[in-house]
């Protein structure tokens, strides 16, 4: 760049923001300031995430245990059984208790994704309406 040129370019060079904070209507800081709010909320959900796929692997580990002592069970007394009718019997009883037991897991994972879905969205909605509230003082 030629002097002439520098020299031209110089008075808007210097009413030029430079940096974060300076753009000398507190724009940069306002984004900051909401991306760290973003931030937050993001963190905030991510740990609800976490904790409620905990809880849902707990559940399904809890509910395996079960289903395999169940099972262990039913082989120990299908060894002892002394007809076939008692097999039989056994079996049907085995299999509508699986049943039952299988509809009934279904429906606590299903609870718990839904509590799961809730928490996860309750930083985002909690951070929606403070935008909303926000918008609203602005405004008056």
């Amino acid at each position: 760049m030629t002097e002439k040129a520098k020299t031209k370019a110089a008075p808007a060079a210097k009413s030029m923001p430079t940096g974060i904070g300076e753009a000398g209507n507190g724009t940069s800081d306002m984004v900051m300031a909401a991306n760290a709010k973003a931030m937050d909320v993001f963190a905030r959900a991510c740990q609800a995430s976490f904790q409620g796929w905990a809880s849902m692997n707990s559940e399904v580990a809890d509910f395996m245990a079960k289903r395999f002592k169940l099972d262990a069970e039913l082989s120990a007394s299908l060894a002892r059984c002394e007809t076939w009718e008692d097999a039989v019997t056994l079996q049907q009883d085995w299999a509508r208790q699986a049943a039952e037991n299988y509809a009934d897991e279904a429906n606590r994972l299903m609870e718990l994704s839904s509590k799961l879905a809730n928490e996860q969205w309750k930083p985002v909605w909690q951070q929606a309406d403070d935008i909303v509230a926000d918008l609203g003082k602005a405004t008056s």
